[in-house]
């Protein structure tokens, strides 16, 4: 039999939304064919139950995760609901087989591994240290961290060291778990069998974790870009190269409109938009140009509604255009900003630059993601609804034309451009983005900074910290806290020193 069924497997993961046996075991078997969810989300039966579109999506996303438990289980005898079943399962009949005595070997090490996965904690081990892709895991080397509180991101990092040779994982289970679950005690040749064997499993469980919340916040950040209402009025798409503006107008009786500018000549474009009654633009950097900070500060003191779109894939959309590849970058520029929809229409999964590491997880249920995400935009679209009304542009900070114009106390405006599960990006207008850490989302607990904001959000942030070496800049968006306190990071970050000096101690 091997795996419960799918309506079961929903229920034990929170899922089932008080939605009938019957209808969920229908959406497994209509997802397994490949019907998309605008058809679901169309059907009479869906529509009576009262479930809505991200109820749907996360119901998808599980569907993956229950094809990887059927493959692992589908050997064993009984029916399984999660890995640590069958991971138990399978090391008793190792040690059945080994005639290691005759303890309960799969309550054992069930115990075992889900006392791990909640208090357990895993120390990074730099195998390699000559390799020169180990530059980027020194910082990590020695590092320990709860099993249960690693972030997404950093768990993807290692597990390309891992994948690489680089990098060896050490599992290190909570003291006297045997105690704990009133397990038998075991020998030290067999409790050292067992925690070698739990290192594989662990290792699963978290990169499944790590992968469901990296796919869905992915996909949830393409959903919200997706859904921002279209601009209706005519405007221009600005492409930034280092010397030149490649200036694309769309929309209106201009449509179609192109010319371009020296960068020392920004009055002549603002006179050139002005002409054409062109009140919106879009504005993005190609060919590593410098920050457009200056830009955004002209057109804005111009009158013009400008915001920053995002540059991923904006060059692999304009190669496939039949003209000259500036011109075509400030054409995407303007149908992004005019339309996200269509706009980031054809790009594939790697391309949307929507999130770190994401090449560490399943392409195939990467882009299955994805594409219900787009799939559910166009449906809600064709429904008459749209992400709510929005503010267009960005309220620039005068004379932050630079990462060197910044100092800790000022306060930005930008736009969310990306979501993760440490916190939110936002576009200053700089070379670089900002980053709104989770901790510094809310003066209140935030588990996910979509409880906050979402893509393409305007957001008023205060500058906390900046470091030019590095090129980073640390933003807060939580009400000013007593000088000399720490922050919730900081507290977390000084705790987790404090851990990792114990952890190497030992």
């Amino acid at each position: 039999m091997g795996v419960v069924p799918f309506s079961k497997y929903l229920d034990s993961q929170g899922l089932s939304f008080g939605v009938g046996e019957s209808l969920l075991a229908e959406i497994g078997r209509r997802t397994a064919t490949g019907e998309s969810c605008s058809a679901l989300l169309s059907d009479p039966a869906l529509v009576s139950s009262g479930m809505g579109a991200s109820h749907l999506l996360g119901i998808r996303r599980a569907w993956w995760r229950y094809q990887s438990l059927e493959a692992l289980t589908r050997d064993l005898p009984g029916e399984w609901g999660d890995r640590v079943g069958p991971e138990a399962e399978r090391f008793a009949q190792r040690m059945a087989a080994a005639r290691k005595g005759e303890q309960p070997w799969a309550r054992i090490f069930a115990a075992w591994l889900a006392a791990t996965l909640q208090h357990g904690r895993i120390r990074v081990i730099l195998k390699r240290m000559a390799d020169p892709r180990a530059r980027e895991y020194v910082s990590l080397h020695g590092h320990t961290e709860g099993c249960a509180e690693i972030p997404p991101h950093r768990f993807l990092a290692i597990a390309r060291g891992v994948r690489d040779g680089i990098v060896w994982l050490e599992v290190i289970p909570p003291e006297d778990v045997a105690g704990l679950a009133g397990l038998p005690t075991l020998g030290p040749t067999a409790q050292d069998e067992l925690v070698r064997a739990l290192a594989r499993p662990v290792r699963d469980c978290l990169a499944e974790r790590a992968e469901e919340e990296a796919i869905s916040t992915a996909a949830g950040s393409l959903q919200n870009l997706l859904s921002r209402p279209p601009v209706s009025q005519p405007l221009a798409g600005i492409a930034v190269e280092a010397l030149r503006l490649y200036v694309h107008i769309r929309g209106g009786e201009h449509d179609g409109t192109e010319s371009e500018f020296p960068m020392a000549d920004l009055p002549a474009l603002c006179s050139f938009l002005e002409k054409r009654s062109i009140r919106f633009a879009g504005i993005a950097r190609i060919g590593g140009s410098a920050g457009i900070a200056p830009i955004l500060q002209h057109l804005s003191a111009a009158g013009l509604t400008v915001e920053p779109i995002r540059e991923a894939g904006l060059m692999k959309q304009a190669r496939a255009q039949a003209k000259g590849l500036k011109s075509a970058a400030a054409a995407v520029v303007a149908r992004r900003m005019q339309d996200p929809l269509s706009g980031y229409a054809g790009l594939e999964a790697d391309a949307l630059g929507l999130g770190e590491y994401l090449d560490q997880v399943d392409a195939q249920r990467f882009s299955a993601a994805l594409e219900d995400a787009r799939d559910v935009a166009c449906w809600e679209r064709a429904q008459g609804r749209t992400g709510a009304p929005m503010l267009r542009g960005l309220a620039l900070q005068p004379l932050v034309l630079e990462l060197a114009d910044l100092r800790p106390g000022m306060e930005l405006s930008g736009t969310i451009s990306n979501l993760t599960h440490f916190g939110a990006f936002v576009e200053l207008g700089l070379t670089v983005q900002g980053l709104i850490h989770l901790s510094e989302l809310s003066d209140r607990f935030v588990k996910h900074p979509s409880e906050i904001v979402k893509v393409g959000d305007s957001v008023r942030a205060r500058v906390l910290e900046v470091d030019e070496a590095r090129q980073r800049v640390s933003l807060s968006l939580r009400s000013g806290r007593e000088p000399g306190r720490p922050s919730g990071r900081e507290q977390r970050a000084q705790s987790m020193k404090k851990l990792d000096e114990l952890f190497k101690k030992s």
